[in-house]
């Protein structure tokens, strides 16, 4: 199985989660314990929304990939996986992550 992991900028905060956009593990390094529940609380949340971006943007990958063989078009898949499925792509899920490390950190 799949598994993405995002640690955040000061490396407190690493969250894996599985292709199947679950949760598999955090793990907090020592300096989180200065942070408030409250403030570790949003950053799981935060790095959480970015694990599952990269996992759901696998998903879009391997189902475009899928249709791909089987002779879709791939401009009418993307539009497909997008629009109805809600499917970021891999540049989308990049593009997020690079947005909320530039503007949190």
């Amino acid at each position: 199985m799949a598994v993405f992991s995002v640690t955040n900028q000061p490396g407190t905060v690493t969250l894996t989660a599985l292709m199947a956009v679950r949760v598999q593990r955090i793990e907090l390094a020592p300096p989180a314990v200065l942070s408030t529940e409250a403030q570790l609380a949003e950053e799981i949340v935060v790095i959480a929304g970015l694990a599952t971006a990269q996992a759901r943007s696998a998903q879009f990958t391997y189902m475009l990939e899928g249709m791909r063989r089987e002779g879709q078009d791939d401009v009418v898949t993307r539009d497909f996986l997008k629009r109805d499925l809600d499917l970021p792509s891999p540049e989308e899920a990049d593009a997020a992550q690079a947005h909320v490390f530039a503007t949190r950190y």
